[in-house]
């Protein structure tokens, strides 16, 4: 396991956690608003702070969450806009491979 500290808008301060083999986030440090110097540990099922211990939710969990939603969203459009500028910029198909692979292809089946 290794740790990063992130430095983005929101989750400033947050220490992540990471599983060297697979890459995967595995839980977060995030820091109390409500008990200075202390930190919590947070991950998709739950929290270790009182609010969550008592009430089964906690703005720390709440914030993960929407942070790990945000993420995970797919592309609104379905990725057509990344496309047409790949496509834009000749990247897309790869044409030297494509052309390879019709060629391996016909070779193949004739």
């Amino acid at each position: 396991m290794t740790i990063n500290n992130t430095t983005t808008n929101q989750t400033e301060q947050w220490i992540r956690t990471i599983d060297r083999a697979t890459g995967r986030q595995i839980s977060v440090a995030i820091p109390s608003q409500s008990e200075p110097g202390k930190w919590h540990l947070v991950n998709r099922a739950g929290c270790d702070c009182r609010g969550f211990q008592h009430r089964g939710t906690c703005r720390h969990h709440r914030a993960l969450l929407a942070e790990l939603q945000q993420r995970e969203r797919p592309l609104a459009d379905g990725g057509q806009a990344a496309l047409q500028v790949a496509r834009a910029a000749e990247v897309w198909p790869p044409a030297i491979a494509s052309r390879e692979l019709a060629a391996k292809y016909h070779e193949i089946f004739g």
